[in-house]
């Protein structure tokens, strides 16, 4: 069963596209460049991939990072010195855009013949699929001479976008059910629903840590809780601040709604947009069919 902080959760165009873009690539051994805000599930994108836990290359601190892979891969394997290491596990280099000189010198070596020389003189092979991510639009940073030409050519042979939350509203509920539901079962909380000002603010908030940002408040919300209706009283006053709240815009939405009934909302429309097609819905869902046919028995779709 998979833990519910390793899914793709949504059912936009966007997410759709996405998942299928996974799904083909999972069995291609291809580089792949992820671009995209922070927080808009980047990482999770490569673990979904390739299946596993992936070894993360910090660009900011490259050559450090770099260098314990290795030593712990020579080790690992008891390396004898001046023998080639061979490095098989699945590599994420994260946040190009900080990646200095010598950095990005380093990688283009690595993507051009799959190897390179340590300053100790041993020849480190790779094996493994080597996934990118940015925050920064590389191809500006190109052109402003600030990232090798050469190196993102090899990097964007295959390149996947995360949309921000705000390009795909429509996927917020499904996010904070997800979420709420998952938080409540690992802290053990007895919470039944979202009151209706805080509803409004999830949907109003721009969001400019997108999902993560979002992910992070709930569950802090919800570790701290102990009542049963989460209330926009239990978010921290500094991040109210610049909310949507404080804008007087105003949300459409029925007094009183609850996450749940946003949920039967959007099963009832993708089970339309499906025409019924139990299997097309969970996968839009990004649920199993299982799960589809108890929330249809549970909210009485049928």
């Amino acid at each position: 069963m998979k833990s519910f902080s390793t899914e793709l959760v949504g059912s936009s165009a966007p997410i759709i596209a996405l998942k299928e873009k996974i799904g083909n690539l999972s069995a291609l051994d291809v580089p792949v460049y992820i671009q995209g805000e922070s927080g808009t599930g980047k990482s999770l994108i490569s673990k979904l991939i390739v299946g596993q836990v992936i070894t993360q290359i910090h660009s900011s601190n490259f050559s450090s990072d770099l260098n314990i892979l290795i030593q712990k891969h020579s080790q690992k394997t008891l390396h004898i010195r001046g023998e080639t290491i061979k490095i098989t596990t699945p590599l994420y280099f994260n946040k190009l855009e900080e990646l200095d000189t010598e950095g990005q010198a380093i990688l283009f070596r690595i993507l051009d013949s799959q190897d390179f020389v340590t300053y100790k003189k041993e020849t480190v092979e790779f094996y493994g699929r080597i996934f990118f991510s940015s925050n920064k639009h590389l191809p500006q940073m190109v052109k402003d001479g600030l990232f090798r030409r050469d190196l993102f050519q090899k990097i964007n042979l295959i390149r996947l976008n995360t949309p921000a939350l705000r390009d795909i509203k429509s996927d917020t509920p499904l996010l904070v059910n997800h979420f709420v539901t998952g938080f409540k079962n690992k802290y053990k909380k007895n919470i039944l629903r979202l009151s209706e000002k805080l509803i409004q603010f999830i949907l109003q908030y721009d969001w400019p840590g997108n999902v993560a940002q979002l992910r992070s408040m709930l569950e802090g919300m919800i570790i701290l809780s102990s009542e049963k209706v989460l209330d926009i009283s239990h978010i921290p006053k500094d991040f109210l601040s610049n909310s949507a709240l404080s804008s007087g815009s105003k949300l459409n939405i029925i007094p009183g709604i609850t996450i749940v009934e946003y949920e039967k909302e959007i099963i009832r429309e993708n089970l339309r947009s499906t025409s019924g097609n139990r299997e097309k819905c969970a996968k839009l869902l990004g649920i199993s069919e299982r799960t589809l046919y108890r929330k249809i028995k549970e909210y009485d779709l049928e």
